[in-house]
């Protein structure tokens, strides 16, 4: 197949990931929640295969591989399992921004960072593509930074984390391609933060206050052994 193929498809790939984290922005069902967070894994897997089947690279390979196991089916599946043990089934409360002032918001931001590069394409010799690929890798860290500033729930709060973390490697494989052994220590290390964060952010309610009030006796033991 010709490179204008790989070209169409890696662009399309890349709209839906962009789409996807718009619907992680506005969805109120955490399980859809993860079923949009592995969705938009598995496109990230399919662009690196995709770029693979273009130029080539086997860290690619890897890098897809290590993607579709790790983010698609791995820890979409441990937070189902430790969800399925919670009261909570819904996120409806939005702080201070909510899901259509955040996908205004989001255009906004587009629009910033493809006039920002515009005038530094030509000196990045960037092609189409790899400019596409790059604005949306920044935006797609931006989207899940606003997913974790605008909800309530820790958990939804992680899907925010997870999704920059998507955002930062959308953005290396088409601006600073990361080697094969950076991801994977990258995957790893993320994996474990979801397991902590997991296991320590979520109270029978499941949000930030009941947290924090799990946190007072700590405080206090701390306090005290300070004095």
């Amino acid at each position: 197949m010709d490179a204008a193929f790989y070209a169409e498809l890696i662009r399309i790939l890349l709209v839906l990931v962009v789409v996807t984290a718009a619907a992680i922005i506005v969805m109120r069902d955490i399980p859809f929640l993860f079923t949009g967070y592995a969705f938009q894994s598995l496109l990230l897997a399919l662009v690196a295969f995709a770029l693979f089947a273009e130029t080539g690279e086997l860290s690619l390979i890897g890098v897809g591989i290590a993607t579709l196991v790790s983010k698609t089916l791995l820890i979409p599946r441990f937070m189902g399992k430790i969800h399925g043990d919670m009261k909570i089934r819904r996120d409806v409360e939005f702080r201070i921004l909510g899901p259509t002032t955040s996908v205004i918001l989001c255009a906004a931001i587009l629009f910033i960072i493809h006039y920002s590069f515009q005038r530094f394409a030509a000196v990045l010799e960037l092609d189409t593509i790899h400019y596409l690929g790059t604005i949306f890798g920044i935006l797609l860290v931006f989207m899940g930074l606003l997913v974790m500033f605008s909800r309530r729930k820790p958990i939804t709060k992680i899907v925010g984390y997870l999704t920059m973390e998507n955002g930062v490697l959308l953005f290396s494989l088409f601006f600073a391609a990361l080697p094969l052994v950076f991801e994977v220590i990258v995957t790893v290390d993320l994996i474990v933060l979801v397991l902590l964060s997991t296991l320590l952010a979520f109270g029978e309610e499941g949000d930030v206050d009941s947290f924090q009030r799990r946190l007072v006796p700590f405080r206090t033991w701390i306090l005290e052994e300070d004095e």
